[in-house]
C-alpha cells in the first residue's frame, strides 16, 4: 500500500486529484492504507465507499465508529437497496430477478450467484417499517428520504 500511497501523493501534488479515498475498506484495512500515507508523507485517506443501507448495517460494529473516530466520510453505496427501499416494489417478492441479487435475496432466486437463505422476510419487515413512518408523516413523505435520513440518525447511536 505504500507504494500505491506514494503514486496517489505524486498525482495529488501534481495537482491531478484533490483527496483519496478508499472503498470497501474494513477497519485493518484503514489502519494499513493510513500507515502507508503516514510513511509516505501523504495527507490522510478522507473517504471510505462502503455497501450501507438501513437493510446493510453490519459495519455499524466496527467501520463506522472507526471512521468516525478519525474523521473519514463515509460514502454509502446501495443505499436505497437496488430501489428496494424507495416503495417502487410493493414487496419485496416483486423484486426483478436482475435486481435481487445481493445476499440480501434467497438462493432460489433466479441470477443468484450465491448460496445463502437470504433476509426476505427481515427486508419485508424495514420495508413495511420505513412505509407506515413515511405515510405517518403530514404530507407523506417519500420512503427513499425516510430511507437516506436513518443515515443522519444512526451514527449518534453508536
Amino acid at each position: 500500500m505504500a507504494e500505491t500511497m506514494a503514486a496517489l501523493e505524486g498525482a495529488r501534488k501534481a495537482g491531478l486529484i484533490r483527496h483519496v479515498g478508499v472503498c470497501n475498506f474494513g477497519v485493518e484495512d484503514l489502519k494499513e492504507i493510513q500507515a502507508a500515507a503516514e510513511e509516505v508523507g501523504a495527507p490522510p485517506i478522507v473517504s471510505n465507499q462502503v455497501c450501507y443501507s438501513p437493510l446493510w448495517r453490519a459495519l455499524e460494529a466496527q467501520v463506522v465508529p472507526y471512521c468516525v473516530a478519525q474523521q473519514i466520510s463515509i460514502l454509502p453505496w446501495g443505499p436505497l437497496a437496488q430501489g428496494v427501499l424507495t416503495g417502487k416494489f410493493p414487496t419485496v417478492d416483486d423484486v426483478p430477478p436482475g435486481r435481487a441479487r445481493t445476499r440480501l435475496f434467497s438462493k432460489q432466486r433466479e441470477f443468484q450467484r450465491h448460496g445463502e437463505e437470504g433476509f426476505e422476510a427481515e427486508m419485508q419487515g424495514v420495508v413495511d417499517e420505513l412505509k407506515a413512518i413515511s405515510e405517518a408523516e403530514s404530507p407523506p413523505m417519500p420512503m427513499a428520504n425516510v430511507a437516506l435520513g436513518t443515515y443522519i440518525r444512526i451514527p449518534a447511536q453508536l
